[in-house]
């Protein structure tokens, strides 16, 4: 078994840059990083700014890239050690779901997108499930932020008040002093002075209770209210998750059994065509002069990726010269892992470069030069870019 070695951050395709920055990197981390190197931020408060100056800094490898990186495998190197023994998608997946549930969300988005056996489809689904949390988080946010912001209002509003009814104390008592001043109308200054005690006395007891916060009281029951129902909607949220589960894996199971329906379909079209094919007269006499040279008589060729219905002419070009014809499809139903124990048995390696994955490509150019083996890369498809190159081989 191959050792895993995983994907540097610019090598993941950049798509994916946004989501890893935003998801598994808090702004004070990126700024850290971004300032390590010295690099010049032009508004440090403009978060959007710093998260797109990472993000570009992450589409190639250079000391930025590297530093976030190796960050990033550091912080999670607890979350990144599950994953290094899982080899197929399935598995992935399952850890992956498993994490989101918890608290490891960020750092298992980061060991899918660099695993090197993740694949697109799996990517595209977590990338999703990262994309629509975002916007359920940033709905609920927002709300609970408006509210705040109406409370923040409130209290500003009672703290306003509080000092326009001192304000008025210190009026009045302002006032009662001077009538205590004042010779005539004692009946009349005596009856004002009982009215201006009882204001006072009411004014009091309003600063009593916006000093030992009554009030405030209020608002934090309000508050608790307000949580109460966020509790609530979370718990339905969770519900209708389970919900959305289910019918996923309902889903799942019915696109399993079109797949296979499919590949059913696809293993009768290539038996019917796989009857010899018509070659042009040039194509004919480009294989009669290779049957000449008889340069591959007796080799063994590993054809690597390349359309299906393409396949059967391939091996009847290759066989018709007296070499031996072996095909893998380049990790699209047949395990990449075969590619390995297949290279021992065969002289050279054929691959239409415009008909793989980059990522068997890559491993597949790897494998080629640990065990010396001939590898020719083809720039088309068709059958004369076959011929044509198949002169090279040695």
């Amino acid at each position: 078994m191959l050792s895993l070695k995983r994907f540097k951050i610019w090598e993941v395709d950049c798509f994916l840059h946004c989501s890893i920055i935003g998801t598994c990197l808090t702004i004070k981390e990126v700024l850290k990083i971004l300032k390590k190197n010295s690099l010049d931020i032009v508004n440090e408060k403009d978060e959007y700014h710093v998260h797109q100056i990472a993000v570009i800094s992450c589409k190639e490898e250079n000391p930025i890239s590297k530093e976030f990186d190796k960050y990033l495998n550091k912080k999670y190197q607890l979350i990144l050690s599950r994953y290094q023994r899982l080899e197929s998608d399935s598995e992935i997946k399952k850890q992956a779901e498993q994490d989101f549930r918890t608290s490891d969300l960020p750092g298992a988005y980061w060991a899918v997108v660099s695993h090197p056996y993740h694949s697109t489809k799996l990517i595209n689904y977590l990338f999703g499930k990262i994309h629509m949390m975002s916007h359920l988080n940033g709905f609920t946010n927002r709300n609970h932020q408006r509210k705040i912001i109406d409370l923040e209002k409130k209290c500003q509003e009672l703290e306003n008040a509080k000092r326009n009814y001192r304000q008025v104390i210190k009026d009045l008592k302002s006032k009662l002093q001077k009538s205590k001043s004042q010779s005539k109308a004692k009946e009349y200054i005596i009856e004002e002075t009982v009215t201006e005690k009882a204001k006072i006395l009411y004014y009091k007891e309003r600063i009593y209770e916006l000093e030992n916060g009554i009030d405030l009281k209020i608002i934090k029951k309000e508050l608790q209210k307000e949580q109460k129902k966020y509790l609530k909607e979370e718990q339905a949220k969770h519900y209708y998750q389970e919900k959305y589960n289910q019918l996923k894996e309902k889903s799942q199971q019915q696109e399993e059994f079109i797949r296979k329906l499919s590949k059913q379909l696809e293993n009768s079209i290539n038996s019917k065509m796989s009857c010899p094919h018509h070659l042009s007269a040039t194509n004919e006499e480009l294989i009669e002069n290779l049957k000449k040279d008889s340069s591959l008589n007796g080799k063994n060729i590993l054809y690597v990726g390349g359309r299906q219905h393409y396949i059967p002419i391939c091996r009847q070009v290759i066989e018709s010269l007296g070499a031996s014809f072996y095909h893998h499809d380049g990790g699209v139903e047949n395990s990449l892992h075969l590619l390995s124990s297949q290279l021992n048995k065969v002289d050279c390696i054929l691959c239409p470069v415009k008909c793989i994955s980059h990522k068997a490509c890559l491993m597949l150019k790897d494998l080629c030069k640990k065990k010396n083996k001939q590898m020719i890369f083809l720039k088309s498809n068709g059958i004369s870019s076959l011929i044509k190159e198949l002169q090279q081989v040695s």
